[in-house]
């Protein structure tokens, strides 16, 4: 039986608790790859994501992130006036439990600097983010267990990085709160104790003003993995998280092919990748980092033009039978 606070994460509806009333925090508290020198020494993106393409306001389902209310607290919101009892959500899932949330400031119609705060809701780039909303304490539980996991990603041979950009809603509450973690391994995670934490023993302080962090991930290099955002403040207000990148520096592709006797190029490649081997190539198989079959050929050369940027598992297959594998990378 899976972990109850993976239902979130892989789809399920678990029972949250309800609140009639609106909580306001300001209420509550007034009242690719470069393969050394055959590449250079360029970045290859293996992910990004801005949040931009997903649906305002939602709280479930964005994209391939996993999702894990740890919590399950009724939250916070802020930068508009107290609405009403009975009045109705000043924007979708507001008050909601949740992991996090994709906000959209401009659409929610929040004000910077609201009600005297020192708020500021604007994204660090595009229109929207990852909101993090302080859960309101209750029932013995105080603070925050929020989880955003990424999909699953293979990384290169060096120079791997995790990035991105953090903030505090506001600091008149005190700074939030979080932790990076990191899973290793092809399939999914069933429990956050799967996870390592990287980031260090105590959580990280989020400045009040946009910030990029940086980790580096060589200590799981040429592994799959999955990174993860956790979300640990105790009754704050709203942590914002953007732009996030995964990039590499080298995966060795050039070298590991000429001891195989196969060689691929270019790689990286924008769209088409030549196959060249000492053996007869029966069909060449393509999988994304998640292990779908993306694309099948019966040549001696694959076309991932319009496949999204990253790496991706190259398989051989031969006329005699065997077979071989390597990584390529779609710049």
């Amino acid at each position: 039986m899976l972990s109850p606070l993976l239902f979130a994460a892989i789809g399920n509806n678990p029972t949250f608790i309800q609140i009639n009333n609106y909580n306001m925090k300001k209420l509550l508290l007034s009242v690719l790859i470069a393969g050394g020198a055959c590449f250079g020494n360029a970045q290859t993106t293996l992910f990004e994501d801005g949040f931009e393409t997903y649906q305002d306001f939602v709280i479930q389902n964005i994209g391939q992130w996993m999702l894990v209310d740890g919590d399950q607290l009724s939250t916070y919101i802020g930068g508009i006036d107290n609405p009403p009892p009975g009045s109705p959500k000043p924007w979708p899932n507001a008050y909601e439990p949740m992991a996090c949330q994709i906000f959209n400031p401009s659409v929610a119609g929040v004000q910077n600097g609201h009600d005297g705060e020192n708020s500021n809701f604007n994204p660090h780039g595009g229109q929207k983010y990852a909101a993090f909303w302080a859960g309101v304490p209750e029932g013995g539980v105080t603070g925050n267990n929020d989880w955003l996991i990424s999909p699953k990603i293979t990384l290169g041979n060096s120079a791997n990085e995790l990035s991105f950009w953090v903030k505090s809603l506001a600091k008149d509450y005190g700074l939030e709160k979080y932790k990076v973690a990191i899973y290793v391994g092809e399939g999914n995670p069933t429990s956050t104790s799967q996870f390592t934490v990287i980031s260090g023993a105590s959580a990280i302080s989020a400045p009040a003003a946009w910030t990029k962090v940086t980790y580096n991930l060589d200590a799981y290099k040429n592994q799959p993995i999955r990174f993860a955002i956790n979300y640990v403040s105790k009754d704050v207000y709203m942590m914002m998280v953007d732009d996030v990148k995964v990039t590499t520096g080298a995966l060795g592709v050039a070298e590991a092919s000429a001891k195989k006797g196969v060689s691929v190029y270019p790689n990286p490649s924008r769209d088409v990748f030549h196959i060249r081997a000492d053996k007869k190539v029966a069909k060449a198989e393509v999988y994304s980092a998640d292990g779908r079959k993306v694309q099948e050929a019966a040549s001696t050369e694959v076309d991932l033009s319009g496949k999204p940027k990253g790496v991706y598992t190259l398989k051989l297959i031969y006329s005699d039978g065997t077979s071989s594998q390597q990584q390529i990378i779609r710049k």
